[in-house]
């Protein structure tokens, strides 16, 4: 959720560096204060047993409307141009109470092409360049266990809806392999981490039926061998509360609060603290992030002033939105405390990258006038004693407590949000882990070889 402001309309060439800017992915990347090259080893080279699907974050994507044969997100013209007729917002569902699907349907790759805005492309690459891993292009049956799937998902959507497209996309893959037992290694960065993790933690379950969650991690398991989550908010992110808040201006695209209330995944990220906010003395401030009723008391988002009066006559459109805001919230908890409470399915090796060296909000600053302050950055004079307060190690984005929790491997790396994904060092810690993954599928041959010898010589 990257907020890139613009004061003066560009030229077209300024437009584009902008775009190339801006299409990275989720959750802003602040600067990187003397950030250094990694000093981790380098990876041992091995024969990769298993493809690697990989799963960028938020905005990553891009999503096509078949009705208008149009993108209407992640590609340069998409940032420029404003209107569209099924824009980014989530319908209201009236049968459930909930927002609902649109139109749109992730398409053609991801948002920057390839290069290095596109963060899929930036892990892949880091794959193929140290590792012995291949490209898997659009159409091509496998070659191989080293080919790299990329996975294009709605960003906008519930992570437990994205769950259950990845279960159909890596069944795909095994069908291409004809190998209905094939399991699949996971990268997963950022929102595309929260996917990974609810995948693998209730697999395609309903999140309303926990009597089906145990049977859904253990399908899911039963596909996957090592899952990676690099800079992955699991236990949430201020980042949800500043674009609720602010919403965002890309280039000349409006992301404003209202549409951002619409998105499941948003409120599926908020921070795991119940009361993040404190005011201008250091004390905690009474407001629950997931309470509706203390988002309409303070003027948050959707309740403010502004994007109230912004609806005109059309009260009830703001009426469907503030319900299916409601909805979220209350969803969300639910989803972040089963997540919180569900153990990771045996036999899926799980590590975690994040950064370390990077000012992050772990509370907010709201202050009498009813301003907020996320970054370092945005603090005044009189305010630079609260830095203690409200500000942790982490990537500008996500702290490292949030990155590596409930995680029994982890590895840090001094590089903002963004830049993770392309660090060598990352790349390095990548290929280990998945290689780890390699020692242990020899390890599990040769015990079976072992047991398979023994009950010969037994006969």
């Amino acid at each position: 959720m990257t907020m890139i402001l613009t004061h003066r309309r560009p030229n077209t060439i300024t437009q584009l560096l902008l775009v190339a800017t801006l299409l990275a992915t989720a959750c802003v990347s602040v600067p990187e204060p003397g950030a250094h090259p990694s000093t981790h080893s380098r990876a041992p080279r091995f024969t990769p047993t298993r493809p690697v699907v990989v799963i960028p974050g938020f905005g990553n994507s891009k999503l096509w409307d078949p009705a208008a044969e149009s993108y209407v997100w992640g590609t340069p013209g998409t940032t420029i141009f404003t209107r569209y007729d099924d824009d980014l917002d989530l319908p209201f569902d009236t049968a459930t109470g909930r927002f609902g699907f649109d139109n749109l349907v992730p398409r053609g790759g991801f948002a920057g092409s390839r290069g290095p805005v596109n963060i899929a492309w930036r892990i892949s690459h880091g794959l193929v360049k140290r590792g012995s891993y291949h490209w898997m292009h659009s159409g091509e049956l496998p070659a191989d266990n080293a080919d790299i799937h990329p996975f294009a998902f709605d960003f906008r959507l519930s992570a437990v809806d994205n769950a259950r497209r990845l279960d159909a996309f890596i069944d795909d893959i095994r069908v291409r392999h004809r190998d209905p037992a094939l399991k699949v290694d996971i990268i997963a960065f950022s929102a595309g981490g929260m996917v990974a993790l609810t995948y693998a933690k209730l697999g395609t379950a309903d999140l309303d039926r926990p009597d089906t969650w145990d049977a859904g991690s253990r399908a899911a398991a039963s596909k996957m061998a090592t899952m990676l989550l690099v800079a992955t908010p699991q236990e949430g992110t201020n980042e949800s509360i500043r674009v609720l808040f602010r919403g965002e201006k890309i280039i000349r695209r409006e992301w404003p609060q209202e549409m951002m209330a619409t998105f499941p995944s948003i409120a599926e990220m908020l921070p795991e603290a119940r009361f993040p906010l404190v005011d201008e003395t250091g004390r905690q401030v009474a407001f629950d992030v997931w309470s509706a009723a203390d988002w309409r008391e303070l003027r948050f988002g959707i309740y403010s002033d502004g994007v109230k009066a912004s609806f005109g006559g059309r009260g009830d459109e703001w009426s469907a939105i503030e319900r299916g805001f409601r909805a979220s919230l209350t969803r969300a908890a639910r989803f972040r405390e089963a997540l919180r409470t569900r153990p990771f399915p045996e036999g899926v090796q799980v590590t975690a990258l994040a950064g370390d060296c990077i000012p992050t909000a772990r509370q907010v600053l709201l202050r009498r006038d009813g301003t907020l302050a996320f970054y370092p950055s945005e603090l005044l004079p009189g305010e630079r004693h609260l830095e203690s307060v409200l500000f942790v190690p982490g990537d500008g984005s996500i702290s490292a407590d949030s990155a590596t929790a409930q995680i029994g491997w982890s590895e840090f790396f001094c590089r903002g949000h963004q830049g993770i994904a392309s660090d060598a060092g990352a790349h390095e810690a990548m290929l280990s882990a998945l290689a780890k993954g390699f020692a242990a599928d020899l390890d599990a041959l040769a015990d079976t070889a072992a047991q398979g010898m023994e009950s010969a010589s037994s006969r």
